[in-house]
């Protein structure tokens, strides 16, 4: 088993980006896979972190501003839309949670 596991494996530097739409963090990303970037971090708006709906009273002032905004499988499929490297290892993608800024 020895070589098959993280230590036997560069470290991968991300980077973390996510706002407004999910089509505006995916033109963010390609951006950055095409200047080499090989380890990205999707960051979710607040009202998404929480559980609301980008529509929902209480997200008012608050949908797209520090995090991409997702709503719906649609949405998700807009964020990683063109991302064949997701199926092949080229770049690896950590989705961020609420406990992450904890």
């Amino acid at each position: 088993m020895a070589g098959k596991n993280h230590s036997s494996r560069p470290w991968t530097i991300r980077q973390v980006s996510g706002f407004g739409t999910a089509t505006d963090t995916n033109q963010r990303f390609m951006y950055l896979l095409a200047q080499g970037q090989t380890g990205l971090s999707v960051a979710f708006d607040v009202p998404a972190l929480m559980g609301y709906d980008s529509d929902h009273s209480l997200t008012e002032g608050e949908v797209g501003v520090c995090g991409v905004a997702v709503d719906s499988l649609e949405d998700m499929e807009q964020l990683f839309e063109g991302r064949s490297w997701l199926y092949h290892r080229k770049c690896t993608v950590y989705m961020m949670n609420q406990r992450d800024f904890s």
